[in-house]
């Protein structure tokens, strides 16, 4: 009898979601904090008599609404499934979420590796240890362990599963040979889409991602060549298009202030905050010690871009780096800033934002 072949890369990648598993069973029973009780447990209309619309209904009267009623949807059935006496559940969900996350990254790596740009920038990895790799920094990262284990976190990880999910079938859809195949990836990308658009409203920055990976990856030189053959008529068009959206936009920002009047900041003051949190993250990245990670970070607010003057140097370092990502992008693709390709590394809770 013939041997079946064993395809090595496989098995290694099974043992790294054995691994996943593993790192996070001793929390299967970590208890309800923070934020845990805010949004489901004590929300008593995620608490479904029976699986049915009308029960299901029931989740579009909570605080968040239909925006983030897929991840609302997965705490009422843990909480059915459990009947409202075991955590184990909602864990087990976090962590298959993650699992799930961990395989749709490998996806999308494997079809961006398809690309004449990868190609061509690959030159150290095989494509199938590039993939093994990214997805293991990834996923064993200790930084995950804030949207593994802080159970209302599950919002932001499946908004990043479906995200990272939309992204890999839309350039699996680019790169297909046939129509059939084509249909089948567009269909599953605008599913995907959905589902995240559904699960947390940072998703709804889809399209910029898709736009990023056509210059990047699927037609780098398009954008020239658009910008080559436009005419003035065209940038006319656009100008009139943005000042008919301009008043949709203004009422939008309006809604957005009226939920800043309960907090103690202001929008401009959490937009210059965010910049000294997102390189705050990007050196946990690097360096994931023990003692600088947390569930809650007390992080005092940016006033101005000068106070603290690290509100400047973050705003410095994070253009430096889109800067030098620029114009790295045809030669090291894949140097290109994670946060800008896929969603980022679940973030903790900050005091700041509370």
């Amino acid at each position: 009898m013939k041997r079946l072949p064993i395809n090595k890369t496989a098995l290694l990648f099974c043992f790294l979601l054995f691994l996943v598993c593993i790192s996070y069973s001793n929390t299967l029973y970590s208890p309800f904090v923070l934020d845990d009780y805010s949004a489901f447990v004590d929300n008593k209309n995620l608490y479904l008599e029976d699986i049915s619309l009308k029960s299901l209904s029931r989740l579009l009267r909570t605080r968040f609404g239909a925006a983030r009623v897929i991840p609302l949807a997965s705490f009422a059935l843990d909480h059915h499934i459990a009947q409202g006496k075991s955590i184990l559940s909602y864990h087990v969900t976090n962590i298959l979420i993650h699992v799930l996350a961990t395989i749709s990254i490998a996806f999308l790596l494997a079809g961006l590796l398809q690309t004449g740009v990868a190609r061509g920038a690959l030159k150290f990895f095989r494509p199938a240890y590039m993939i093994l790799a990214v997805c293991g920094l990834w996923a064993l990262s200790p930084l995950q362990t804030n949207g593994v284990t802080y159970l209302v976190q599950r919002m932001t990880s499946m908004a990043a599963l479906f995200y990272i999910t939309a992204c890999g079938f839309y350039v699996h859809a680019r790169l297909a040979k046939t129509s059939g195949l084509r249909f089948l990836y567009f269909a599953s990308f605008l599913l995907a889409s959905c589902a995240a658009f559904f699960s947390k409203e940072n998703s709804w920055i889809l399209p910029l991602t898709l736009l990023l990976l056509e210059f990047v990856f699927l037609s780098p030189d398009a954008v020239l060549q658009l910008l080559r053959k436009s005419r003035w008529y065209h940038w006319l068009l656009i100008i009139i298009i943005v000042v008919l959206l301009l008043p949709l936009a203004g009422s939008y920002f309006q809604r957005l202030q009226v939920g800043f009047s309960g907090r103690h900041f202001t929008m401009p003051e959490r937009l210059l905050t965010e910049l000294r949190i997102v390189v705050l993250y990007m050196s946990f990245l690097l360096l994931p010690l023990p003692g600088r990670l947390n569930l809650e970070h007390d992080i005092p607010l940016s006033t101005s871009i000068a106070a603290p003057p690290t509100t400047l140097l973050s705003l410095l370092l994070i253009l430096g780096l889109l800067w030098l990502a620029f114009f790295l992008r045809k030669k090291h693709p894949f140097l290109y800033p994670a946060e800008m390709v896929t969603t980022p590394v679940p973030a903790a809770a900050s005091r700041a934002f509370r």
